[in-house]
This record gives structure tokens, C-alpha cells and sequence, in this order.
């Protein structure tokens, strides 16, 4: 079964009064480090999205309003490691469950440095050269 599209602009209000609100608390002003706001949603009717799907989101955040800083965009990946064993079966009956760690990427080089070492992120992040393009969060 498929559910309806969502009403766009009345969700996504909702979504940013939310974010707000929990930006504006006294407790996030003192623990907030990066004013992130992420928003995951699917395809309708499709398993993927296409490009032009991907274009259209974009042209609806922009006519609700958003602009970017940054047209041309940056070159990211972030990954979150799955944990399964002990860890996992004393949280979560032995589901896997997602890291709380988050690694991020910064710039096209990493990122085809890091599918040429065929992922693996500790020979990468021993390269003297990426030590300022590997976050942590």
C-alpha cells in the first residue's frame, strides 16, 4: 500500500517549528555544536530517486523560501557504522543497531581516496594530507 504525497509546505512548517523549538531550548543552547537540520523522506511510487526527482525537491525548497550559500554544493560523504554482537543483543535483542558516530568526507579527492584504499578509513586517515578533511561527530 502507498500512502498520498504529503502536503509539502504544511510538513515542512511543521518540520522547522519543530527544529526551532528545540534549537530555541536554554538546555540546546548550551550543547548545540552544528545547526544541522536533516530530513529524510522516500520516493512515491518509485524505489529510487532520479535526477529530475532530485531537482524538483530542490525547486520546491526554493520556492518555500530556502536559498543556498553555496549553488555549485560541496562534495561530502558521511557513513555511520551498523554495530551488531554483544553491544547490539544487550541493547536491542541482538538486532543491529547504528553507531552514534558519524564519519564525514570533505572533498571529491578524499572521498576517491578513500574508494581507492577500498574503504578502509584508518589508511586514509593516516595520510597526513587528509587530516583536516575527516570529521568525526
Amino acid at each position: 500500500m502507498t500512502s498520498r504525497p504529503s502536503d509539502f509546505k504544511n510538513d515542512l512548517k511543521d518540520m522547522l517549528h519543530q527544529y526551532l523549538g528545540h534549537l530555541s531550548s536554554a538546555e540546546n543552547k548550551r550543547n548545540f555544536f552544528t545547526e544541522e537540520l536533516e530530513v529524510r523522506f522516500t520516493p512515491y511510487r518509485k524505489p529510487y530517486f532520479s535526477k529530475t526527482d532530485y531537482d524538483n525537491v530542490i525547486a520546491r525548497l526554493m520556492a518555500s523560501g530556502f536559498y543556498c550559500k553555496n549553488p555549485a554544493g560541496i562534495n561530502m560523504l558521511r557513513m555511520q557504522t551498523e554495530l551488531v554482537g554483544d553491544h547490539a543483543k544487550s541493547r536491542n535483542g541482538g538486532a543491529m543497531v547504528m553507531s552514534n558516530i558519524r564519519t564525514e568526507l570533505c572533498g571529491s579527492d578524499i572521498i576517491q581516496d578513500y574508494c581507492k584504499l577500498k574503504d578502509n578509513l584508518v589508511k586514509l586517515a593516516e595520510m597526513p594530507e587528509n587530516f583536516n578533511k575527516i570529521k568525526l561527530r
